[in-house]
């Protein structure tokens, strides 16, 4: 079993906001592990990549749209599962938007926040940190 459905695979994610989703590459891994949704939403403000998401995943039930993730346009408690990955250094107004990703998360629903940082990396596990960067 991999890591992804180890971690997500007893989760039933129902609606899902994917926060910064770019290309939806994080939430097709989702919708491969999840143990069920009933939609998926990712939401971006670079609009090439949201293109390059409809181009990728043209099921009825994932949508992509542009939102500034800082001034989420959803009502409260909307979602089941809200997740980020690897974009938190990013945002420019974090605080905000977890605050946003918080309202929009029914209570005990699930938040899922991936990123490719830690404490006390060595400078192979860094490599892909670096690259990225530059």
């Amino acid at each position: 079993m991999n890591t992804l459905q180890q971690a997500f695979g007893n989760i039933s994610g129902g609606r899902v906001l994917d926060v910064a989703t770019g290309n939806g590459n994080f939430g097709g891994a989702l919708m491969e592990n999840l143990r069920d949704y009933s939609e998926i939403i990712g939401i971006d403000t670079n609009t090439h990549a949201l293109d390059a998401g409809r181009e990728n995943f043209k099921q009825d039930n994932i949508r992509f749209q542009s939102m500034d993730a800082a001034h989420l346009n959803f009502p409260d408690a909307r979602f089941d599962t809200v997740c980020i990955a690897y974009s938190l250094r990013h945002l420019a107004n974090l605080a905000q938007t977890l605050a946003e990703m918080r309202r929009v998360l029914k209570p005990g629903g699930h938040l899922i926040v991936g990123e490719m940082h830690r404490d006390h990396q060595t400078e192979t596990q860094l490599a892909h940190v670096y690259l990225h960067h530059w």
